[in-house]
């Protein structure tokens, strides 16, 4: 069986025991952990890619929830829409608790026509 996707794992615990080599992953997780670093990474932090991310950190210290979730919401799809071309975003769902921001994205697969899920935090964790 063929793999539809492969990226490098930029976690390097996962290096391979034998010939050093970086690990890498495919498929879902690879896609996963796309969607995890564009979300996760601030705007203006890639040198000559200023606008690749996102600020969802700085809606943490919002005090009106709909304002939060509307506008993660909007920053989720807006990112994805731009930089993830493997999936297509079906619903995004955010939450503000606490100084946490919880996101829950169901996302399509394309290629596959998968449907999946992925859930990322941010914030401090509970």
């Amino acid at each position: 069986m063929k793999n539809t996707y492969k990226d490098i794992s930029i976690d390097f615990d996962r290096v391979n025991p034998l010939t050093g080599d970086i690990g890498t992953l495919t498929d879902d997780n690879a896609i996963k952990n796309s969607i995890k670093n564009l979300l996760l990474t601030n705007q203006k932090s890639i040198p000559f890619n200023r606008h690749k991310g996102t600020n969802l950190n700085y809606l943490l210290f919002e005090q009106n929830i709909g304002i939060v979730q509307i506008q993660a919401s909007t920053l989720v799809n807006d990112i994805l829409g731009y930089y993830e071309p493997r999936i297509k975003v079906n619903q995004v769902n955010a939450s503000h608790d606490n100084y946490t921001l919880d996101i829950d994205i169901d996302y399509t697969i394309l290629k596959t026509n998968e449907q999946k899920n992925v859930k990322i935090q941010v914030g401090t964790s509970k």
